[in-house]
């Protein structure tokens, strides 16, 4: 269903198994078991997996844990490699760690964004829901150091049924904060059973359109608003609950990895399955072996005829109460009920004598299948091996106008399909009107 990348496009990479909270919801698979000892990434490991990565053309790395900042020395070490192969990076963290001194080394590593876990903006709600008192003040503390730094922060709340009220509040509490971006992300169940499931981390259809709805009352504040978790299309009843949590659907071993900090190889963090070991295989290798998260066989049997599947994905795999992968994500209506597709970006207008040019912070990617344009961080844009050669071309010049790229590389095409091809690729920010 999903043609097969030659590699992952981004990574997660986990630095170490332990965390100093012990959040409720954790869906680190690994949490609840006292006989499975603390795994560390070591610098030997890291330096494995980053040649790995680099070999691969990896294009942007999530630096994540347990709590990577338990693991300070490996994680610069590797953010510094990571830089010195131009591939991006960022932290996921609860930034309650943090230090100026820490904040300091990070930043001259090359660190630019942390996206920080922030569950409430009340103080005994985040206390309980990580259960250690005094969370609520050090995170604060770490999102002002961050900001202070001149870090970019984002700031992820999971809604569980205890802070369920709280979206609107935290959003804002989070934009004091100095945060540019704000998910609000639904929680999903623990891989692990316990008896607080039923009562504490499954929401309804309607808790969840309650998320929807006090996200849209955020629309105005000038956060970039998202969910860090996939959505069915099918569950979206307003074009505004599309705008912000339509954007994402599950990249597990379509075009993302998990790496333990053992140097296993999962499809996807949330899910403890995995596909082989850096160090004993490539991960080109691995990643063929993931081909049940791509050709459609996890699928449920009623997604498998939506004409929205390819774009949809059938929301998340890990998010129905059952532990098989092929269960229905419970947000699930009917499906090809799928009518609302958010607004493309206004673009400039665009005529031939337009002076364009190819952003500065596009990489390029050309795999067996398809050529990938990286326009940062996550954000690819998928194109014909002929598409990339010329954009990889015409990078190379300070501008160039339509009119003379027609003539010069003899592209036929009629001139209002191809401002149209040109006017789609400023809107996915790979090209941008000179000035």
């Amino acid at each position: 269903m999903y043609r097969t990348l030659d590699a992952p496009l981004s990574v997660h990479l986990e630095f170490t198994s332990s965390c100093n909270h012990k959040c409720r919801h954790c869906y680190n698979f690994w949490r609840p078991s006292k006989d499975i000892p603390s795994v560390i990434l070591t610098k030997d490991l890291a330096a494995k997996v980053v040649e790995q990565l680099g070999e691969s053309r990896i294009f942007h790395v999530t630096l994540t844990g347990g709590e990577p900042l338990l693991n300070m020395d490996v994680l610069v070490f590797t953010m510094k490699e990571l830089a010195g192969r131009n591939i991006s990076f960022g932290l996921n963290s609860n930034a309650s760690l943090l230090t100026e001194k820490r904040a300091k080394v990070l930043r001259e590593a090359g660190l630019k964004t942390i996206l920080v876990s922030l569950l409430s903006y009340n103080k005994t709600t985040q206390d309980f829901i990580t259960n250690r008192p005094g969370s609520y003040e050090r995170t604060i503390r770490g999102i002002k150091l961050a900001r202070a730094n001149s870090f970019r922060v984002a700031v992820n709340m999971v809604v569980s049924q205890t802070n369920l009220s709280h979206v609107v509040k935290t959003g804002l509490f989070a934009k004091d904060l100095g945060a540019f971006a704000f998910s609000a992300t639904r929680v999903m169940p623990p891989r692990y059973g316990t008896e607080t499931i039923a009562t504490e981390f499954i929401l309804s259809r309607e808790d969840v359109k309650s998320i929807m709805h006090q996200m849209v009352q955020l629309k105005d504040s000038d956060l970039h608003l998202e969910s860090l978790v996939p959505y069915p299309a099918c569950s979206f009843e307003t074009l505004e609950e599309t705008q912000i949590f339509g954007g994402r659907t599950c990249s597990a071993g379509k075009t993302s990895c998990a790496i333990g900090a053992d140097g296993s190889v999962r499809a996807c963090p949330h899910h403890e399955e995995k596909y082989g070991q850096v160090g004993n295989e490539s991960l080109g290798a691995i990643w063929a072996k993931m081909s049940d998260w791509r050709d459609g066989s996890l699928l449920p049997s009623e997604c498998k005829t939506c004409p929205s599947v390819a774009r949809c994905g059938g929301g998340c795999r890990i998010a129905a109460p059952e532990t098989s992968l092929c269960a229905k994500d419970p947000l699930m209506q009917k499906p090809g009920n799928f009518r609302l597709t958010a607004p493309r970006q206004t673009a400039i207008s665009i005529g031939m004598d337009s002076v364009l040019r190819v952003r500065n912070q596009c990489r390029f990617r050309n795999d067996f299948a398809m050529g990938i344009v990286n326009t940062g961080g996550i954000k690819n844009t998928f194109v014909g091996h002929n598409t990339l050669r010329l954009l990889q071309e015409v990078s190379k010049r300070q501008t160039f106008k339509p009119e003379e790229l027609k003539v010069e590389y003899s592209i036929e095409m009629k001139n209002s399909d191809y401002l149209c091809f040109l006017d789609d690729l400023v809107c996915k920010n790979v090209l941008e009107l000179a000035v």
